[in-house]
């Protein structure tokens, strides 16, 4: 009879964490393709020659549907490309105590702390862990946005004259706007849960 192999508990629940994220990587990759193909639907139900689109490939430099694609394609993949440095990141904590949480940002890019003055002209330690924090944001702003962008279509599809009215008075700030407000939200999420463990970790010394 063979001896039995003794498994190294840790070890199996590494490999779960690991196959747990790549699992959470192409469940959020097929989120996005499901979320930008409806926004493409939506947008060529309600304009089919692109003459209402306000995407800036449309309005500013005439991009045709071809162009417009190809375009969609290119970000998705860069977005896809950046995605792959958070799913396959480090988990990293502070070791520095008592930290607010504009400090807890500014240490997790440069790992020490600096008068407000001096990190005015900070330079990047660990490049890897601005790769991170962009794939997660960018992740994050493209679901939002794509979510933003379907229920905007949807309502000028069933012609919500409301909002119609408002969009047509507003768009130069209300895009720009909701754009903004989702990479605000996006990173202020990417920080805040790290923030609490932190804080929790603190509390436990």
């Amino acid at each position: 009879m063979g001896k039995p192999e003794c498994q190294d508990p840790a070890s199996d629940a590494s490999f779960k964490s690991i196959n747990m994220r790549w699992k959470s990587y192409i469940s959020c990759i097929a989120l996005i393709l499901g979320l930008r193909f409806l926004d493409l639907y939506l947008t060529f139900r309600y304009t089919p020659n692109l003459t209402q689109e306000w995407n800036p490939l449309v309005s500013i430099f005439g991009a045709s549907w071809s162009g417009f694609i190809f375009m969609q394609i290119m970000v998705v993949l860069f977005v896809f490309s950046l995605m792959y440095f958070y799913f396959n990141r480090k988990m990293t904590v502070p070791s520095i105590q008592n930290l607010s949480f504009s400090d807890f940002i500014y240490v997790y890019f440069f790992d020490r702390l600096k008068p407000w003055p001096g990190r005015m002209i900070s330079y990047p330690i660990h490049w890897s862990r601005h790769l991170v924090f962009n794939g997660f944001v960018f992740m994050v702003m493209t679901i939002l946005i794509s979510g933003f962008a379907i229920v905007h279509n949807l309502l000028l599809i069933h012609s919500i004259e409301s909002y119609a009215r408002f969009v047509a008075g507003h768009y130069k700030i209300y895009f720009p706007a909701c754009f903004v407000l989702s990479g605000i939200l996006s990173a202020h999420t990417f920080f805040m849960p790290g923030y609490l463990n932190y804080r929790r970790s603190q509390n436990r010394i």
